[in-house]
């Protein structure tokens, strides 16, 4: 019979006797998913006695994940997350080790697991910390025409007025100001050197998200762009900014923002893009499959094979053709239900059929355009030129990109330029990059 953990249970292990306190505490174990990936289940025991655990993916900078049940069953112990659709089985060979393996999305990886007193520590030294060198203030802004209030923090230099200032964009999915991601916030690291070197800026969270107003799953790259120009909008109320100076910095998706803004706001002084698309989504998500792939090691067919199905899906994702055909055609290609409800937002259907070329074109504020030659996220030779392209086709006289070495697309410096590398590496953001950044816009 199967039975939860209680704190007065002992556990019969090949003749041992193990008490279940001997169980509480962490227990840490790497994964190879083509990378070392560590795992932590922290079991604990409540007030009412009974075994609870969590789950930290301290290289994803994932803590804290709720372990939806905890069994003992004949010295093997099972943990399942509902929320991950994945589960432990491990064979507690003594005090200090369990043998097992981890289950998720039909794929099993052998996963051994020791007791540790140790706590695991993220390092991200270039967080910055308080007390800050510069002004910082909580700031709320209003986007009149969605009718929703923005939040955010203003950043500017204490010691002078009459400063250029700039907008930060984050990427795509729900970001907060600080674009954080596996505990990294690349956002907040450059807001504090701009700011250190006499520039103000403006970063908020996405709307429905953190502190901002609104509904996030229902908006599209448009609807953001217009709480970038309600935030390009605040910066001209403040009277110690320069409004001749105002510029903005797009990652990403925010990249694309910051073109549409270019093209519609006559007066933005300059932009920033990073890692930004200079091709449709499509073709985006496209490349996305074929570099990770290879960057994977997958056998050449293999990786033709997964581009095709790719392109297929957002074939369907494009064709005009009424809902119910769409999603039934997505059904014979995607077996997961809330893969095709992703694919049929508001959102995935404007990003993979906007062409930013006809945004491009049409800015003439100065442009700087940086991506990582080890980006497997946004392909770096093919967006820098089509940017470069379209800019020129466009008129614009005043624009650099640079393909930096040895760069991710969060702008790390790295080996790989897999995601599951992002949360191990301790630097948030290229220190040569930042001073590229800032030292273009000071040279404006």
């Amino acid at each position: 019979m199967k039975i939860k953990l209680m704190v007065l249970l002992c556990v019969f292990l090949s003749g041992v006797m193990l008490n279940a306190q001997e169980i509480v505490g962490s227990w840490v174990g790497t994964l190879d998913v083509g990378a070392p990936l560590r795992i932590v289940f922290n079991i604990s025991v409540d007030e009412n006695r009974h075994v609870k655990a969590t789950m930290d993916s301290p290289d994803q900078g994932a803590f804290g994940i709720n372990v939806d049940e905890v069994i003992i069953d004949s010295g093997l112990i099972e943990l399942k997350l509902n929320s991950l659709k994945g589960f432990y089985k491990g064979d507690i060979k003594n005090a200090d080790l369990i043998e097992g393996s981890w289950t998720q999305s039909g794929q099993n990886f052998p996963l051994n697991l020791k007791k540790t007193n140790e706590k695991i520590e993220i390092k991200r030294p270039q967080t910055p910390k308080e007390p800050f060198p510069n002004n910082s203030v909580e700031v709320e802004f209003k986007n009149e025409e969605a009718d929703i209030i923005l939040a955010g923090t203003f950043t500017f230099p204490k010691e002078k007025d009459d400063f250029p200032a700039v907008i930060m964009v984050t990427g795509s999915g729900a970001q907060d100001r600080d674009e954080t991601i596996f505990n990294h916030k690349p956002f907040a690291v450059i807001a504090d050197h701009l700011t250190k070197n006499g520039i103000a800026v403006l970063r908020y969270d996405d709307r429905g998200f953190g502190k901002s107003g609104g509904d996030f799953v229902s908006a599209t790259t448009e609807d953001f762009a217009g709480d970038a120009i309600a935030a390009y909008e605040y910066l001209l109320q403040q009277k110690n900014v320069n409004k001749n100076k105002i510029g903005v910095i797009g990652h990403s998706e925010g990249g694309l923002i910051a073109s549409i803004l270019g093209s519609q706001l006559d007066d933005l002084d300059f932009i920033v893009l990073l890692a930004s698309p200079g091709v449709s989504g499509d073709k985006i998500l496209s490349d996305q499959v074929r570099d990770i792939n290879i960057a994977s090691g997958l056998d050449d067919e293999v990786v033709k094979s997964n581009v095709r199905l790719q392109e297929k899906i957002l074939a369907i994702v494009k064709e005009q053709i009424d809902e119910n055909t769409k999603r039934e055609k997505l059904k014979e290609l995607v077996q997961n239900d809330a893969q095709v409800n992703q694919l049929l937002t508001p959102w995935f259907k404007f990003f993979v059929s906007f062409d930013p070329q006809d945004v491009l074109r049409e800015i003439s504020s100065p442009v700087l355009a940086l991506n990582g030659d080890k980006d497997l996220q946004v392909n770096s030779k093919r967006n820098l030129k089509e940017i470069k392209s379209a800019l020129e086709k466009g008129g614009n006289k005043n624009f650099k990109t640079l393909e930096l070495k040895n760069l991710n697309h969060l702008f790390q410096n790295c080996e790989t330029g897999m995601i599951s590398e992002y949360g191990k590496i301790e630097e948030t953001f290229a220190p040569e990059v930042l001073d590229i950044i800032t030292n273009w816009i000071n040279e404006l």
